[in-house]
């Protein structure tokens, strides 16, 4: 038996099935079901993926690659320039309840702090969402019915065989 040195947790290596431009499918949490577009990987070894949001209503987002199924559809990013990493997803720190009614005067300057943090934050991922939204929709225009699909969700019917399916 080989023991490893460390337990800590590795990044992904990836997928060959999954390239930048892509079309995959999200199989888990509140976007389930919807077909995104792959615009990169991150170095933590999650995807960068959008909807784009114009079309399906999905943001900008990390994506476990465990949690996607990759089609073959393509999209092409010519003009996309999604300078986005890890760090731009960066939790802030959001208070309780109870954390805010027993808050004394520092910690009512702390909490006034992560609120505009939260706020500036929201309106740059505003600005990113369009202009990566802008460039991605004008390539999708130019390929027939791919709008309808990137619009659609991901379904399976009575008598569908997944395994036989090829995407």
């Amino acid at each position: 038996m080989i023991k490893r040195a460390s337990k800590r947790p590795r990044a992904s290596t990836g997928r060959k099935s999954i390239q930048p431009g892509n079309v995959v499918i999200l199989l888990s949490g509140p976007s389930r079901g919807r077909r995104v577009v792959a615009l990169k990987s991150l170095k933590s070894g999650n995807l960068l993926v959008t909807g784009p949001y114009a079309v399906n209503g999905v943001p900008l987002r990390r994506v476990n690659p465990a949690y996607v199924l990759a089609t073959t559809t393509k999209v092409s990013l010519d003009g996309v320039n999604a300078n986005v990493d890890d760090t731009f997803f960066k939790s802030h720190k959001k208070f309780t309840k109870n954390e805010l009614k027993s808050a004394s005067d520092i910690r009512l300057k702390q909490v006034e702090e992560s609120k505009q943090q939260e706020t500036k934050w929201r309106s740059e991922l505003k600005g990113v969402q369009k202009t990566v939204d802008a460039k991605l929709i004008e390539n999708i225009k130019k390929v027939e019915h791919l709008k309808g699909y990137l619009g659609t969700r991901f379904t399976i019917s009575n008598g569908t065989k997944p395994h036989e399916l090829r995407f």
